[in-house]
């Protein structure tokens, strides 16, 4: 059950990601909630996907909070404007894909049963997102600082 966790929240991270990148590409500027839900995909891909790996209750949390807040800052915002019907109307996609991934992770993090025993497995699965999410968080900071 682990592995689904941690595939549907790579998953989740990526489309995210992307779809944030889709907005900056277009945006005339940036306000506070894009940027804390790019933070927030940026964990969830690189941290919070293979903590519960090792810690199962503080990693599920930590998970779950950072779940909830991407969810919260970006497509709760275009689902509000979807159906505000203003000037721009997003893509029904937009908004659904991370709303069904996150609610498939909450209800997978709050009701699974098995615990992964291999700790070679969980260390295996961790390095990737691990050093691709340092790379893509350094980056941005480094970017904005500079």
């Amino acid at each position: 059950m682990q592995i689904v966790i941690y595939i549907l929240s790579l998953l989740l991270s990526g489309f995210l990601y992307f779809l944030f990148a889709a907005y900056m590409t277009v945006a005339a500027g940036v306000s506070n909630l894009p940027i804390i839900n790019f933070l927030c995909t940026i964990l969830i891909f690189g941290f919070a996907s293979w903590f519960h790996f090792f810690q199962p209750k503080s990693g599920s949390i930590i998970l779950a909070v950072l779940v909830i807040v991407s969810f919260v800052t970006m497509p709760m915002s275009l689902m509000i404007d979807y159906f505000d019907g203003g000037d721009y109307t997003p893509g029904m996609i937009e908004f659904m894909a991370p709303l069904v991934l996150s609610l498939t992770i909450l209800g997978l993090i709050f009701y699974r049963k098995t615990e992964m025993k291999n700790q070679w497995t969980k260390i295996i699965l961790a390095i990737i997102p691990c050093s691709l999410g340092l790379y893509v968080g350094c980056h941005f900071i480094f970017k904005v600082i500079f």
